[in-house]
């Protein structure tokens, strides 16, 4: 090749270099330009240089070169991008497996919900299904146990559920540890202490549960006094630490476990403990846990008992007698009951029943029991109290029961009668007409017809009858009962001719009634004297305001629709004659009014003038 003709113009400096470049070009272009540039080319040649530079730019570009370079740069960034920058992952991967998984056991089937598509910061927690799980189950067939075993008792339980109380709260314990727990009669004490605890553990898939009760009075006593004051007790009771002390106040119960009212202790499943109050402390649990506590309490006996037992000594018609010993002096209440039931209450037997005081109890006493059925089966039942009102239970009362039959018949008897009456006249107003009455003994069990009849027969004892006696007659003659008739009495007038009559009474029912019979003799005043009426009875009223004085026949008093008040001593001789005042309120009743200076006692004489 020949060189240009003429060389560049001037050179750049004095002086060449001291060094050359490290490395010619591989291969030296065929053609050299006739003048090289001053500049290079935009594009680098084919061949890097041999040494890249030491560090790399601060950010990358946001393309990549075509090439990579050869060697990688020596720390990948911080923050790998979202996306892989390839589609198939590396074959080799890039750590190995840790020893141990980092998440906890599988939970039980059916104890968690479905999972959420995309996991919270914290994880939640179902309590919504708590009584489909198997401690719920449990815990509600040992809470159904303690009801049926302990029947004179008062029950508290509660449930927590992966840290939520979900059955007994905290207020229902103190109310019951407040109130409950309060004994409202002197005659009631606590007795026993029972407690059964379960622990479920989801965590460690473990089950733990205790049974213990205390039967130590005093102990039992202490432990009830401490929960009821807010106070602290523990002892060992029965192969048992009981303790009862306050967390925040509120009161805590537990069997082996320490005072301690941190999480690991006072939470419920952390120890068998009843604890209802400490939500806050225990909400992130993974337990489920029950508590049942039953406190049991008896009667102390402060009622008389029974030294002997209630016996039969006289059973009559109408009455039952009955003698007993007791041990101490109280009251005896004694009842016939014809419907007794075993639904029978103290207050039935008591409302129906006859009473003695007893004062010695050294002694025996008799009670009788009147006015009964004829032919009737009682059930006696007899129950007893002291003077401080503590009665005798009526399981106790039907220890000593008696059952007793009355003796035969129900009857009836003529309560109002006349032996003379005067024939009825057109001019006798019928307030004056002598009314007869009788009575039923008892009421009849089913329905009951009464009859009255009238016959003649002779007055004198030659045998000779009384004449007209075909048109006497008794009214009304017949009669109705049931057993829910207010009144058991019937009354009627003798209507006839002069003579002398029978009048027989009838009954007719499933019931037995004996009957009796009155003769009664009907006299014509215009032919025949009457005799005088007698003084039957005088006795005071229920006030004693008033005396009833009563005559065995009808009087000849004055006829009116408006009997007047007239002195007693017209009629009358007693203390208070002169200034009491009397009426007569029918044929046979003459009542006398007493003043407030009245000096009439019982016991008194009254005559007739």
């Amino acid at each position: 090749m020949r060189p240009s003709n003429k060389p560049s113009g001037q050179p750049s400096s004095s002086r060449p270099s001291h060094h050359p470049s490290m490395q010619p070009t591989t291969q030296p272009s065929l053609l050299p330009s006739m003048q090289p540039s001053r500049r290079p080319s935009c594009q680098p040649s084919r061949q890097p240089s041999s040494d890249p530079s030491r560090q790399p730019s601060i950010q990358p570009s946001s393309q990549p070169t075509c090439l990579p370079s050869s060697i990688p740069s020596g720390q990948p960034t911080t923050q790998p991008s979202t996306q892989p920058t390839s589609s198939s992952p590396t074959s080799v991967p890039t750590a190995g497996p840790s020893k141990y998984p980092t998440t906890s056991h599988p939970s039980l089937e059916g104890e968690t919900q479905r999972p959420s598509r995309y996991p919270t910061a914290r994880p939640s927690w179902d309590t919504n299904n708590y009584q489909s799980s198997h401690a719920y189950i449990a815990y509600t067939s040992n809470l159904t146990d303690f009801e049926g075993l302990y029947k004179d008792s008062l029950i508290f339980s509660t449930f927590s559920y992966k840290g939520v109380n979900v059955e007994g709260t905290c207020a229902a314990w103190q109310t019951f540890t407040r109130t409950a727990l309060q004994m409202p009669f002197d005659d009631i004490f606590f007795s026993q202490v029972s407690a059964y605890y379960s622990i479920y553990d989801y965590s460690k898939h473990s089950v733990r549960h205790v049974q213990a009760t205390c039967s130590r009075g005093p102990i039992v006593t202490r432990l009830i006094g401490a929960l009821r004051s807010g106070g602290e007790y523990s002892n060992l009771c029965d192969g048992f630490t009981w303790r009862v002390f306050l967390c925040n106040g509120k009161p805590v119960l537990c069997i082996n476990c320490k005072r301690v009212c941190v999480k690991s202790v006072a939470c419920p499943g952390s120890s068998f403990i009843t604890n209802p109050c400490q939500q806050p402390l225990c909400a992130d649990g993974r337990i489920a846990a029950g508590a049942i506590a039953s406190f049991q309490y008896q009667y102390k006996i402060l009622y008389p008992q029974f030294v002997m037992k209630p016996s039969l000594q006289d059973v009559t018609r109408s009455s039952i007698l009955i003698q007993f010993s007791t041990d101490k002096a109280g009251t005896v209440y004694c009842a016939a009951m014809e419907a007794y039931s075993m639904s029978t209450t103290l207050g039935e037997v008591y409302s129906q029943s006859a009473h003695i005081k007893v004062t010695n109890s050294a002694s025996v006493a008799q009670l009788r029991m009147e006015n009964l059925k004829p032919d009737t089966t009682y059930s006696v039942i007899c129950y007893t109290e002291d003077f401080a009102q503590h009665s005798m239970t009526l399981s106790a009362a039907r220890q000593s029961m008696l059952t007793a039959t009355t003796q035969c018949c129900r009857y009836i008897y003529f309560s109002t009668t006349f032996p003379t009456i005067s024939e009825i006249s057109f001019y006798d107003t019928v307030s004056s007409i002598p009314r007869f009455s009788f009575i039923l003994s008892n009421a009849p069990n089913s329905p009951v017809k009464v009859e009255l009849e009238i016959f003649n027969y002779s007055c004198n004892s030659d045998g000779n009858q009384s004449m007209g006696s075909a048109s006497s007659t008794v009214v009304p003659s017949s009669f109705r009962f049931t057993s829910t008739s207010d009144a058991l009495q019937g009354s009627f007038t003798v209507q006839g001719y002069e003579g002398c009559y029978l009048i027989k009474s009838t009954a007719t029912s499933n019931d037995y009634y004996l009957t009796s019979n009155i003769t009664v003799q009907i006299i014509n005043p215009l032919t025949t004297s009457a005799p005088a009426p007698t003084l039957q009875s005088s006795v005071f009223s229920a006030d004693g305001s008033k005396l009833l004085v009563t005559f065995g026949a009808a009087t000849n008093r004055p006829s009116s629709s408006n009997p007047t008040d007239f002195p007693c001593s017209v009629v009358l001789e007693f203390s208070d004659s002169r200034t009491a005042s009397c009426r007569w309120t029918s044929g046979t009743v003459l009542t006398v009014y007493l003043n407030s200076l009245s000096t009439c006692r019982p016991g008194d004489i009254l005559s007739v003038r």
